[in-house]
C-alpha cells in the first residue's frame, strides 16, 4: 500500500496512523502522485493559501474510494501539530468504516 504525502513532511506521522488500520501491511512512503494508479493508497495533502491551511484526505482500499477536507487558520498557534491532528483524525474517519476497526482515540 501507497502513502502519498503532497505538500507536508508529516511522513512519520502518517505513517503511524495507518498502521494502525493496516498492522503487518507493507507501507511504502512516496511523494509522486502516480502511485494512485497502482492499487491500494492513502494520500494526504496541505496546501497554505495565505494563513489558511487546507488538508485533504483521500483513500483507496480494495476498489473503495473516499475523502475529505479541513481548513484552519492564523487561530492555530502550530499548525504543524494541528495538521498531525487532523491528518489523523481523517484517516480514522475514511478507513475506520472500509477497514472496520477503530482505534481508541488516546492512541490517535
Amino acid at each position: 500500500m501507497y502513502l502519498i504525502n503532497l505538500g507536508h513532511s508529516l511522513r512519520y506521522e502518517v505513517e503511524c496512523a495507518a498502521m494502525l488500520f493496516f498492522p503487518g501491511e507493507a507501507l511504502i512512503t512516496t511523494d509522486d502522485p502516480e502511485k494512485m494508479h497502482e492499487g491500494n493508497y492513502i494520500l494526504t495533502r496541505l496546501e497554505q493559501e495565505g494563513e489558511v491551511h487546507h488538508l485533504h484526505c483521500q483513500v483507496n482500499i480494495d476498489g473503495q474510494t473516499a475523502s475529505c477536507q479541513r481548513s484552519f487558520g492564523a487561530e492555530i498557534k502550530d499548525p504543524h501539530d494541528e495538521s498531525e491532528r487532523l491528518f489523523a483524525y481523517m484517516m480514522a474517519e475514511l478507513l475506520s468504516p472500509i477497514t472496520g476497526i477503530q482505534p481508541g482515540w488516546g492512541i490517535l
